[in-house]
Order: structure tokens, then sequence, then C-alpha cells
């Protein structure tokens, strides 16, 4: 290998390199933005999921109340 094609060589590594380091960065911010947004998402979905079981706690409480109601008036079919 001449002095000349080494010279070629290091230099297509090293804008190689630079590329790479580019690309990894630009790779790097976006995870960042998928992570966050990811992280956003699930707050919510836990939000809703609870939303949805306090409701579902209510509806078989006002059961439960009803039924209770009943059986205390002597009522005993649901």
């Amino acid at each position: 290998m001449t002095d000349d094609e080494l010279k070629e060589l290091v230099a297509s590594l090293a804008v190689d390199s630079k590329n790479l380091h580019e690309a990894q960065k630009a790779t790097d911010e976006q995870m960042k933005r998928n992570d966050k947004m990811l992280t956003e998402k699930l707050v919510r979905m836990g939000i809703t999921l609870g939303n949805i079981g306090k409701n579902q706690g209510g509806v078989a409480e006002g059961f439960f109340s009803k039924s209770d109601k009943r059986q205390s008036s002597g009522q005993n079919s649901f």
C-alpha cells in the first residue's frame, strides 16, 4: 500500500467516523424523545386504568348497597 493510498484510507475513515458520530447523536436525541413520549403515555394509561377501577368499584358498591337495603327490609330477591 502506498503512502497516498494509506492517506486516502485514513481520511475516509475519519469521514466515516464523523458521519457515524452525527448519526449516533441523532439516534440518541430521537430515543430521548421516544422515551419521554412513552413515559407520558404510560402515565395517562395508568390514570385511565385507575379511573376505570374506581368506576367499577363504585358500581359494585352501589349494587351491594342496594342488595343490603333489600335484605334489611326483608326482600331477598335481587
